[in-house]
Parts: C-alpha cells; structure tokens; sequence
C-alpha cells in the first residue's frame, strides 16, 4: 500500500512517460508516430475535448493533465487492492 500511496503523488511521470512514447509531445502530436497515425484515422476533425484532444491536452499541460492524473490515481488504486485481495487467499 505503501507504493500505491507513493504513486499517487507522481501521476504525471506514469501517463506523461506513455504519451511521449507515441507521439504526443509538449507542442503536439509530432509526425510519424502512433498519435499522429491515430489522429489520420480519425480524420480532419478531431473532437473537441474527447478522448483524443485530452491526451493532446494532457501532455501540452492542459485541461486533459487533470483527467489523466485522476484516471492514473483511480488505475493505481485498483491494482493495489486487486493485488492486496488477492494476496488475502494465499495466507
């Protein structure tokens, strides 16, 4: 529990090292890479505040970082209590 209460107060290096891995940088998506690929696909008009726009968002130090950090804390959370719950049986 230790590490998941640790974890909670770091969120942006999980997501944040993730979404430069696939192209979404400080200044936007850079070209030639899964994000820009994905923003093809999605076409010319990419939704304002849907899922795409708040990774965008997210790694430019947005309005998306708030919804990433809490979806990172809720990710973190539930693990640490399926790994706790399951170590309770083994006892």
């Amino acid at each position: 529990m230790v590490v998941d209460t640790v974890l909670l107060f770091v969120t942006g290096v999980a997501w944040i090292r993730v979404l430069r891995l696939v192209g979404f940088t400080k200044i936007g998506v850079r070209g030639r890479s899964v994000a820009a690929l994905i923003q093809r696909m999605i076409g010319a008009r990419v939704p304002a505040r849907g899922w795409f726009a708040h990774l965008v968002s997210g790694a430019m130090g947005g309005y998306g970082r708030k919804l990433l950090d809490n979806w990172t804390r809720v990710g973190i959370k539930l693990a640490g209590w399926i790994v706790y719950l399951a170590g309770r049986g083994h006892n």
